[in-house]
């Protein structure tokens, strides 16, 4: 049983604007790409999303139109219609976007300068205010350490030297009182 030309055309027709609404579904990965920059993983992924997509969409195409009897001239007809679609309208819509989008992220820069911008380099200035503030308990602390390691020693030392310092007062302050010692007698 076969297909007459027109019914032939009219596939063909509407295998062209499939073709062209998987174009205009392909300009959404690529508008999402513009929005939300992505790694080589991340669009691996995409375009493999998209193929499945486009499979299952043909899929179910031929299923409806040709009784799941797969005609180049369908597949062809995709294809073109997804190439006229993307060297002529999608070139178009993907400049608008891209220029939409850059208007957004320009729109967004700006209130983040007018709004957080402000909140941010306050809250930029405590953070250094308060490492500033803790390097100076650090090293504080870490200098009390080193010194904690020689202050009984220095004490004893300081205490000596007291010690020292008094007892040799009280030496003098001896000889002075002692009869019959020189120092005593030039007074």
């Amino acid at each position: 049983m076969g297909i007459s030309v027109s019914q032939q055309t009219m596939t063909f027709l509407q295998s062209l604007l499939l073709g062209a609404a998987l174009g205009m579904l392909y300009d959404v990965f690529r508008i999402l790409r513009l929005l939300i920059p992505s790694g080589k993983v991340i669009s691996f992924v995409e375009d493999i999303v998209y193929f499945l997509l486009c499979g299952v969409i043909s899929f179910a195409f031929l299923i409806a139109v040709n009784n799941g009897i797969i005609r180049a001239y369908l597949l062809a007809g995709e294809l073109l219609g997804a190439v006229l679609y993307y060297f002529t309208l999608g070139k178009f819509i993907y400049r608008i976007a891209d220029k939409i989008i850059t208007l957004i992220k320009k729109f967004l820069a700006l209130l983040y300068r007018i709004f957080l911008s402000p909140f941010v380099r306050l809250f930029q200035a405590i953070a250094h205010g308060i490492c500033h503030m803790a390097g100076k308990v650090r090293k504080k602390f870490a200098k009390n350490a080193i010194k904690s390691k020689y202050r009984l020693k220095e004490r004893r030392r300081l205490l000596y030297n007291v010690n020292k310092y008094h007892t040799r007062s009280q030496r003098l302050r001896r000889r002075r009182e002692v009869p019959g010692h020189e120092n005593s007698q030039k007074k």
